[in-house]
């Protein structure tokens, strides 16, 4: 019985420490232009698509936190007054803040990717929902 709950544990352990590892912003921004349009990306122009992760992208990072290498080689959050006026470039691989300054190397945890994406799918069903219900015409 003792074992069983080591065994549990270390599978919790093992599960939580997954979730915290790091995906790339532009893997994210793909998967989610996935699962938003239903398309994959040779359905596409890539300069069109490049673009669409860039928008994805933006979006993302509204709903969670950004991390970036920096100098020093270290994984650090990016500030939201450093995403504040700035773009995404490259399919969401460099982010240009306002000043001019480049960030790349930009990466999220993977759970905050898969919430993120469910947030966005989210909202984009409620929003059709709105425009469906927009369309009825009540007598």
């Amino acid at each position: 019985m003792n074992r069983m709950r080591k065994d549990h544990a270390k599978i919790r352990d093992e599960l939580v420490a997954r979730q915290s590892r790091p995906v790339k912003l532009r893997v994210v921004a793909g998967m989610a232009y996935r699962q938003l349009t239903g398309k994959n990306r040779d359905a596409i122009l890539a300069r069109d698509y490049f673009l669409a992760l860039n928008e994805i992208a933006a979006a993302i990072c509204q709903a969670s936190d950004l991390y970036r290498v920096n100098e020093a080689h270290r994984l650090v959050r990016v500030p939201p007054e450093d995403l504040a006026g700035g773009r995404f470039e490259n399919g969401g691989d460099v982010f240009r803040t306002a000043s001019g300054e480049l960030f790349r190397s930009l990466s999220m945890r993977r759970i905050d990717a898969i919430d993120a994406i469910e947030t966005l799918v989210e909202a984009r069903a409620a929003m059709a929902g709105a425009s469906r219900a927009a369309e009825v015409k009540i007598p």
